[in-house]
């Protein structure tokens, strides 16, 4: 049993560099978002100004449904960032909390300490 015990914290660990990579690109992506939110806001504020919506539906003469699936299709990648945000970060602080408690079961406080550092950054 522990060679599988052993064999599972390995395959768990595999995945918490590409769940850290992930987070940081939706920071990345959040932060990018963010910044075109308060572009769009100073750009309404001047005068004359025409949302991309509007801009759309006048070019492509379409029916409240289609715009309505555009602003879907606008807010999709807002979407899914949102929702496996949380999940990514579950999974990048459970993993590292294996070690750090077999750390704690031998009494090494100083491997406690760096992997709950890798746990709750």
């Amino acid at each position: 049993m522990p060679q599988f015990e052993a064999g599972l914290y390995q395959v768990s660990s595999l995945f918490l560099i590409p769940a850290l990579v992930l987070i940081l690109a939706a920071l990345v992506y959040a932060v990018f978002a963010l910044g075109a939110f308060l572009v769009e806001s100073v750009q309404r504020r001047r005068a004359g100004w025409r949302s991309s919506l509007s801009r759309r539906q006048a070019q492509t003469d379409a029916a409240s449904d289609d715009l309505e699936l555009m602003i879907l299709k606008d807010l999709e990648g807002l979407r899914i960032v949102s929702r496996s945000a949380p999940m990514l970060g579950l999974v990048a602080t459970m993993i590292p909390m294996g070690p750090a408690l077999l750390s704690l079961g031998r009494g090494d406080a100083s491997g406690v300490g760096q992997n709950m550092v890798v746990a709750f950054s």
